[in-house]
């Protein structure tokens, strides 16, 4: 009886054992790739189409992706797949897309639609007139007249027929910090200079000032409220944090706002986007020329 029951309790246990080991692996598995499509809005991206980001929907932050590689390792002549670089280097910031991907070490673009195209690049440009305050081999900062801090502004791609010309990335290496600059922008993905002006050198070295202080402001109406006569109206440039105000320039013949202007700014509202030309007073900086690019809500 003794020896019937430790065969039967081996047997019990090899059974057991059996029914509670894994199951073997699917090898079928390991050669699937991950891979999606996710739709959401562009919020940031490579120059040359190298990667983009992408904020999918109901997502807290935005995801890169790479273009999908096509070859072998570089040696061999493989490399990111080149139709791609082209499609996401035409794709505009804050665009809305549909991307689908797989993962091949990281998340790669497959292919990439546009739903909706970003900002139109007409209302984010514009002149400023400053202080360079610091300035590095590949860029500038200048805080302007009114600002509290400093931007930094980069070239607009060089060596490109639309690029920032070779005589422009000179004085943004060479102006010495201090010194008073006009400066034109285009944003493209960031504050890039189209042109630099030095109005006054920095270092004791001054060249004469002759004009008045001036520029133009592209951006979006974010307030606007009666003073008196005149109107003021807050203004929110692409890239910067906050808005900041302009009220339309006196006319000494008539004395009172410049009614032609005063007309045009009474009339934009909250959300518009819009373009002046603006020139410094003693109380701060007064709109002499304002046009409205688009009214808010409108669709592009």
């Amino acid at each position: 009886m003794t020896t019937r029951r430790c065969v039967a309790w081996l047997l019990a246990a090899g059974l057991i054992g059996l029914a509670l080991s894994p199951a073997p692996a699917d090898d079928s598995k390991k050669d699937e790739k991950r891979k999606g499509t996710v739709t959401g809005v562009v919020t940031k991206k490579d120059d040359a189409g190298k990667w983009i980001e992408v904020k999918a929907d109901g997502e807290e932050k935005g995801r890169k992706y790479v273009p999908h590689w096509r070859g072998g390792a570089p040696a061999d002549g493989g490399g990111p797949d080149k139709k791609m670089l082209a499609e996401i280097k035409k794709v505009t910031l804050k665009s809305r897309v549909r991307l689908e991907w797989t993962f091949e070490e990281r998340p790669r673009v497959e292919k990439i639609e546009v739903l909706k195209a970003g900002e139109g690049e007409e209302t984010r440009k514009g002149s400023v007139t400053g202080v360079v305050t610091a300035r590095g081999e590949n860029w500038v900062e200048v805080k302007a007249d009114g600002e509290e801090k400093a931007r930094r502004y980069v070239p607009h791609f060089p060596g490109r027929p639309e690029g920032t010309d070779k005589a422009t990335l000179d004085l943004m290496r060479t102006t010495p910090v201090g010194s008073r600059v006009k400066l034109d922008w285009l944003f493209a993905e960031r504050p890039r200079v189209m042109k630099i002006e030095v109005l006054k050198k920095g270092g004791g070295h001054d060249t004469p000032e002759t004009e008045k202080r001036t520029g133009t402001i592209s951006g979006e109406v974010t307030a606007s409220k009666e003073q008196g006569k005149n109107v003021v109206i807050e203004v929110r440039s692409p890239g910067e944090e906050k808005a900041r105000p302009y009220f339309v320039q006196f006319d000494p013949k008539i004395k009172g706002p410049m009614p032609e202007v005063l007309k045009v700014v009474r009339a934009a509202r909250v959300g518009d986007k819009v373009v002046f030309d603006w020139e410094a007073t003693g109380h701060g900086p007064a709109i002499v020329k304002f046009e409205v690019l688009k009214k808010g809500g409108e669709k592009k």
